[in-house]
């Protein structure tokens, strides 16, 4: 490697030598051909000399209009100038008109000051030199410049004319005053033209004669001691002289005219102009705002020999090679050995090695591009670092989403195995009382299948109330109830399994719990009573206890914590890590020994936290489980008028005598659900009529009268919804109630919104039907 480093060196070190040598040789060479170039050099200085000076009088002649424009544009504010201007035959307006020209000539500082009306035309004129202020009738055809400017549309012109009256040459400078698109007058100054000249036209270059051309095409130069005084003779040739007797031919007007139309370029002529045997380069800028032209000249003369190149360039090359000799060799020692270093470096980092950084603490461009490699090598380090972690990661969720595709297989053997478990009884004692003759089986049969069906319908409403709180569709009622109701119906809801496992079920209600709690009970009830099941099936012997305490209590709320304490197998540590996830349960054996969907916990969490409390376990293998929850409730100190239904009941002879002599429209295509209804609706003793779509509803209420429409919801030619639509176009009166097995908000909703009285979801118990049919009737 060190023999590799020598010999790159030393061709670094030939190549630089040779590429001196060459430079050596093409400058000795070429010094011979130098003194045309020399000129060129010179001639192109001076072009960019003389360029130079007419862009700063350029400059400074907008900076001198524009803050004359400014002015102007100041002393229109008040408006007064303007009043006058539209009626300068009013005395009072004339008089602000004045007293504003008084003003304005102290603030401005210019030779005269003038304000212009058009209709009729007149002037108020005020200047330095009689310093009065004169109001003159003026006649159109004496100032033949007015209507080219009125036609325009310039905001403000820029003129050298000559006043007839003391023949003196002034620049004027007119703002026009428009309203509404309308020229109603102008508004200026003016000043002798040798004062602008003077102004503008300063410069300490001795070898520059800086001259404006007016928008006439007249050369305008300054004749004052001090800014002509090394040009004196020139100044005073080119004075007032026009375009073409200084030009000539060489560049007519069309060439001006050229550079007018294109703003953005500079013109750049020499000119012959012969005062005492001399030649001048002169450069013309166009001034586009004010339509002027800012000239310079430049002696060729002083030109000449301004640069004395040729020993300069000899001692200069001398020197040159010198300082390349010695930057070559500094360079060979700050640089080459430094990138070398890098090279190896960044070569490590393509194999992989982060660790060797480069030791290189100078603060110049190589020692900031040597840190630049470290940070470089520790930030791929880091990435590295990161990349592996969230390849971890990722694979943590992988193997997250496994276990959740599992748990749902999982859960949907479960599901299978719990609806078929009912549906067989539903079946088998089906066929059991169809073949039997004894009425009390029959009897025990008929009870069988109606425990069996309504085990089935809870697991659909337990899969059903967990998709509404995914999609945030479940609502959160706030009624008056108390939980000594709530706990009486639970003893009720469990007597039955309690006795056949023979545990006990006990309850401790705090005493200072209030009596009116205001929230939702029908959810509170679900979740204890899917704690309590969930205890009694795992308990086989001893006692499931029920605790409540009022943990905090604020003058409108309290907090209530429930707990359901079992003594049955208990749950391990590792267990209770998926005990509330949905579809798990403590274990596959678990699923099969007791059964459930694994939607109870997950549920009963969830309705939990939505009315803002907070659910924990403790637990111990084969000693037991406690599940303690904590509610946020309101309360009242009086009983309100809205309370929980623990019992709904109706008077059967009164709703039979009310529909007596009535027809009923059953609207529904399945013929097992019009049986159904049918047998349902058979102890009211009313006629039905039945419609098997929504095209047939239509047209029998349109042909008949009922007290009473049940519609379905799914029915093929028109549904329940678009026939609804169509009867309430003709008919607002008849009660039309919605059934069907769909049962998310948003179906409810739809119903109402179609034009239903009511919606009921599939199955339908008789007791709802007759519940709902009195709220209507009656």
């Amino acid at each position: 490697m060190t023999n590799k480093s020598i010999k790159n060196k030393s061709i670094r070190l030939r190549i630089i030598f040779l590429i001196i040598l060459v430079f050596t040789l093409v400058l000795v060479f070429f010094s011979y051909f130098l003194k045309d170039f020399i000129t060129g050099v010179e001639q192109d200085l001076g072009k960019k000399m003389v360029l130079q000076h007419a862009i700063i009088n350029k400059e400074k002649a907008l900076s001198h209009f524009t803050q004359n424009l400014n002015l102007v544009k100041r002393s229109l504010l008040n408006n007064t100038y303007q009043d006058w201007m539209k009626n300068n035959d009013n005395e009072k307006f004339k008089t602000k008109a004045i007293q504003s020209v008084e003003k304005d000539c102290q603030v401005i500082d210019c030779y005269g000051w003038f304000i212009l009306s058009i209709a009729p035309l007149t002037s108020i004129d005020w200047n330095k030199e009689s310093n009065t202020i004169k109001t003159v009738p003026l006649k159109l055809e004496e100032n033949s410049w007015l209507p080219k400017k009125l036609k325009e549309n310039n905001e403000f012109y820029v003129d050298a004319d000559i006043n007839t009256i003391d023949g003196n040459t002034y620049v004027f400078f007119d703002y026009i005053v428009r309203e509404n698109d309308q020229v109603i007058g102008t508004v200026g100054s003016y000043a002798l033209v040798s004062t602008i000249t003077n102004q503008l036209l300063s410069t300490s270059n001795q070898d520059i004669l800086d001259v404006l051309i007016d928008n006439h095409g007249v050369f305008r130069t300054s004749l004052n001691e001090n800014t002509s005084r090394y040009h004196p003779s020139l100044s005073k040739f080119l004075s007032n002289k026009e375009w073409h007797q200084v030009i000539g031919d060489d560049l007519d007007k069309s060439s001006l005219i050229k550079l007018k139309n294109n703003t953005n370029s500079h013109l750049v002529k020499t000119i012959d102009i012969r005062i005492n045997e001399i030649n001048y380069i002169a450069a013309i800028v166009y001034i586009e705002e004010i339509e002027w032209y800012a000239m310079s000249l430049f002696s060729k003369e002083a030109m000449e020999g301004s640069i004395v190149i040729l020993p300069l360039f000899l001692v200069g090359t001398l020197l040159l090679f010198s300082v390349i000799a010695l930057t070559l060799y500094f360079l060979n020692k700050l640089v080459f050995k430094r990138l070398i270093v890098m090279n190896k470096s960044v070569n490590n980092i393509a194999l992989g090695n982060y660790k060797d950084l480069i030791k290189d603490c100078r603060s110049d461009e190589l020692g900031t591009l040597a840190q630049g490699i470290n940070t470089m090598s520790q930030e791929i380090s880091k990435n590295l670092s990161k990349i592996k972690s969230q390849n971890n990661a990722l694979n943590d969720a992988i193997d997250k989403a496994n276990a959740a595709n599992n748990a749902k297989s999982i859960f949907l053997s479960n599901m299978s195995h719990e609806i078929r478990t009912p549906m067989n009884a539903v079946l088998g004692f089906a066929e059991i009382g169809r073949n039997t003759k004894v009425l009390f089986e029959k009897d025990d049969s008929l009870e069988q299948i109606q425990r069996s069906g309504e085990h089935l319908l809870q697991i659909i409403n337990d899969v059903l109330d967990f998709s509404k709180i995914g999609s945030k569709q479940l609502e959160l009622e706030k009624i008056s109830f108390s939980f000594s109701a709530i706990l009486k119906k639970i003893t009720q809801i469990c007597k039955s399994d309690i006795d056949k496992k023979n545990i006990s079920l006990n309850f401790l209600l705090d005493d200072s719990i209030p009596s009116h709690l205001i929230g939702d009970p029908l959810k509170i009830e679900q979740i204890i009573i899917n704690l309590v099941s969930n205890a009694i099936k795992f308990t086989e012997h001893g006692s499931i206890d029920i605790n409540t305490r009022l943990k905090r209590q604020n003058e409108n709320n309290v907090i209530i914590e429930l707990s359901i304490k079992d003594t049955g197998i208990g749950i391990t540590p590792e267990q209770q890590k998926n005990l509330f996830i949905a579809f798990s349960q403590a274990d596959n054996s678990i699923t099969r020994k007791f059964g459930g969907t694994g939607l109870g916990l997950a549920i009963s969490k969830q309705l939990v936290e939505m009315m803002g409390g907070e659910i924990t376990l403790k637990s111990e293998r084969d000693k037991g489980t406690e599940f303690t929850f904590t509610i946020p409730l309101t309360y009242s100190t009086e009983k309100l008028e809205k309370k929980i239904e623990e019992s709904a009941d109706f008077d059967l002879v009164k709703l039979k005598a009310a529909l007596y002599g009535k027809k009923i429209l059953l609207v529904e295509d399945n013929r097992i659900n019009q049986i159904v209804a049918k047998k349902t609706l058979e102890p009211l003793s009313i006629s039905i009529d039945i419609a098997e779509n929504g095209l047939q509803a239509v047209e029998k209420m349109k042909n008949n009268t009922y007290s009473l429409v049940l519609m379905d919801i799914q029915m093929p030619e028109l549904d329940g919804l678009q026939a609804t639509e169509q009867i309430r176009m003709f008919d607002n009166d008849t009660v039309i109630i919605g059934m069907s097995a769909h049962a998310s908000i948003q179906d409810t909703e739809k119903a109402i919104k179609s034009g239903m009285n009511d919606y009921m979801t599939k199955p339908i118990k008789q007791k709802t039907v007759f519940l709902m049919i009195s709220e209507y009737i009656f």
